[in-house]
């Protein structure tokens, strides 16, 4: 590397983004880019507000669809409607719901105060 007369050392020429003058001609090309970006931007807005509950809603469909595929492949099960009776317990006040494919129980809750009623009205205790 060689001395410059004021004892700098020359080194490798490198680049700088930096602050520079410009022309009339350039500020005028960028204000018309400007005003291009602020057209682009409203018709884009406008468009979204037209469409955009729409699409959003659709989103969420999506994006619920997907967590319940997601689901059934990690557990290999889906929620299906099957077949079931409702069984009426009476000596016990419950009631019992069964699948009629398999016979499993698949509820079991307490009788309502109108399904209480029924035993005394249908005779059966």
């Amino acid at each position: 590397m060689a001395k410059k007369q004021n004892g700098a050392v020359e080194g490798t020429q490198v680049e700088r983004e930096l602050l520079v003058p410009m022309t009339d001609e350039a500020v005028e090309a960028r204000a018309d880019e400007l005003a291009a970006l602020v057209n682009e931007q409203k018709e884009i807005e406008d468009l979204l507000r037209e469409y955009g509950s729409d699409k959003r809603k659709r989103l969420r469909e999506i994006k619920a669809r997907q967590r319940v595929l997601a689901q059934a492949i990690a557990t290999h099960k889906e929620a299906a409607m099957v077949q079931c009776a409702e069984e009426q317990v009476f000596a016990q006040n419950k009631v019992v719901v069964r699948r009629l494919d398999t016979g499993e129980v698949v509820e079991t809750r307490a009788m309502s105060g109108d399904e209480r009623q029924l035993s005394i009205v249908g005779g059966e205790v």
